[in-house]
């Protein structure tokens, strides 16, 4: 872990931890998801849910491009992570720091009663103009 680069520290770590190499590729998913002409299709205006703890490994610029296309095509981009159930959480990480304004809500998520009440909050996000994430959180007031 003297290194300085995450990446090459984590590839470091693979010969000696099992699993360390693995790592949240949800750009690289998202993108084979959107290859598909019917799996794209089913996007359009619907509401896409996208569980992950956002901890993308890597360059994020797959994931910030596909958020991004995937807000287009669809209705609403909501993003559940078991990160965000802290009451301190931040977006902070450059995958989540650059997608947060592209998602309609950031929601804590880390079991079946908390996915219950994501799903019950689902009903009141805004039925009107689609605003991001962001822009709600400044208004608010919080980070």
């Amino acid at each position: 872990m003297s290194r300085r680069d995450v990446d090459t520290a984590l590839d470091g770590l693979a010969g000696v931890v099992l699993d360390v190499n693995g790592g949240t590729r949800i750009g690289p998913a998202l993108d084979e998801f959107l290859a598909d002409a019917r799996r794209s299709a089913a996007a359009r205006d619907a509401l896409v849910v996208i569980v992950s703890d956002g901890l993308e490994r890597g360059d994020p610029g797959a994931m910030v491009a596909a958020v991004r296309r995937l807000g287009r095509l669809s209705h609403r981009v909501v993003w559940w992570s078991p990160l965000a159930c802290g009451t301190d959480y931040q977006p902070l990480t450059r995958g989540m720091a650059a997608v947060v304004g592209d998602l309609d809500d950031l929601v804590g998520v880390r079991d079946l009663p908390s996915a219950l009440d994501a799903v019950r909050r689902l009903s009141v996000l805004e039925a009107g103009r689609r605003r991001s994430l962001a822009a709600k959180r400044s208004k608010s007031g919080t980070k």
